[in-house]
């Protein structure tokens, strides 16, 4: 019996034993190397990096978020820095976050506050490691955004989804009508007015998107107001039509076919293209080859038809549904035209013009089957039907006439 007592006792010593260990071995752990130094009577040299104090003012880890990457790069002397922008801080290789309050203020543990409200990303940031190295006494420092503020602005007039909208503030003009939907049918595009801090002004983003030029294409801020205007259809305009569906252009002097493709590509993107049908007012009709389109200066209200060189043959001109068609290598010329549906106003001569992928043009047989992918079959108008565009012109005249000869009579 006393043996088993023994035994029991000595297991009750051990487990006291061991939590005292356990005890005392998680205090050391707690322990900065200068406390078990000085504790164990062993000097020991301070932490000269100054790591520890710098975590003990921020109390915070190293930052895993990723930065805001927007799709141009940010312009340090243009973005304005305010509430809602975090901000990357780096003090001898300990990284943490601070954002921006509503005050304007980014806190920052011995140094305090900061106001950085409205000074520009490069005055900030410099004023920001100005405070850090005047702390700290030291110049190994680094700040940077990580990422931007979300701003609240006014989308209105002639696009898909006007409205209030969201966005980071590294976006532009054209990110912020990208968000309202893009432009609508009835838009004129290149022309966006922007009010801000009560002034306004017209911004020609046709400019940015022709030549690249970022100050036609400028930031917006929190409370901007975006006006897209309407089409103005008692100016001179012209259609073009795609494989994105037809937009309406404003069309200024001197513009060529070339110059109406890139402003329309500016926010409806179409593939690379084998040719332009340009039909006028008074259905004159002309076919372009690219090096053609930068010379030809439509008239007001022509009609631009594009032609893509992706798979497939195209069929435009005077027939019922112009556009793409799939490729078949045994179908023949009239085949493809039938599909298109042939109108009553259509000229099916006994050759019809084909252009071919190298820009070329090819008279082909309505029975040749030799279309390749890529060719582009152009069905002309007959004579009759051009007459007839010019019928109501005559009768005009002709009424006129009739007019001035009974005034003349009753005289």
């Amino acid at each position: 019996m006393k043996f088993f007592e023994f035994f029991r006792n000595l297991g009750l010593g051990a487990v006291v034993l061991c939590a005292a260990a356990t005890s005392v071995w998680s205090q050391s752990l707690n322990m900065t190397s200068e406390e078990r130094g000085s504790s164990s009577g062993v000097s020991v040299a301070p932490n000269r990096s100054g790591l520890s104090s710098v975590a003990g003012d921020f109390n915070e880890s190293p930052s895993t978020q990723p930065p805001y990457i927007g799709d141009y790069a940010l312009d340090e002397n243009l973005y304005k820095v305010g509430p809602g922008d975090i901000f990357q801080v780096v003090v001898e290789g300990f990284s943490f976050e601070r954002q921006v309050n509503p005050e304007g203020g980014i806190v920052l543990g011995r140094v305090g506050m900061v106001n950085v409200k409205d000074l520009t990303l490069k005055e900030a940031r410099k004023q920001i490691l100005d405070k850090l190295e005047t702390a700290y006494k030291r110049r190994n420092c680094v700040v940077s955004l990580a990422r931007a503020k979300t701003i609240r602005i006014f989308v209105t007039g002639a696009v898909n989804n006007p409205g209030i909208h969201d966005i980071p503030a590294t976006a532009r003009i054209s990110d912020a009508v990208q968000r309202a939907g893009g432009f609508s049918a009835s838009a004129q595009m290149g022309a966006v007015e922007i009010r801000e801090d009560g002034k306004s002004r017209v911004v020609n983003t046709g400019t940015f998107m022709l030549n690249g030029d970022l100050e036609a294409n400028p930031y917006v801020t929190q409370g901007s107001v975006l006006h897209v205007p309407f089409l103005d259809y008692g100016k001179p305009w012209i259609q073009i039509k795609g494989e994105s569906g037809p937009v309406t252009l404003q069309l200024e002097p001197g513009e060529t076919v070339a110059d109406l493709l890139r402003k329309a590509n500016s926010y409806r993107t179409e593939p690379s293209y084998l040719a332009l049908l340009v039909t006028e007012k008074d259905g004159k009709e002309s076919v372009l080859s690219p090096a053609e389109a930068s010379r030809y200066q439509p008239r007001p209200q022509a009609r631009i038809q594009v032609f893509s060189t992706q798979q497939g043959v195209f069929v435009g001109g005077a027939v019922t549904a112009p556009g793409r068609q799939t490729y078949l290598p045994d179908q023949k010329v009239i085949e493809y035209i039938s599909k298109a549906g042939i109108l009553t106003s259509s000229r099916i001569p006994r050759k019809i013009t084909v252009i071919r992928g190298d820009g070329k043009r090819e008279a082909l047989p309505l029975q040749d089957s030799g279309v390749r992918p890529g060719d582009v079959i152009i069905v002309g108008q007959n004579a009759e039907q051009k007459f007839l565009l010019y019928t109501p012109i005559l009768l005009s005249i002709v009424s006129l006439a009739l007019v001035v000869v009974q005034i003349y009579n009753l005289n």
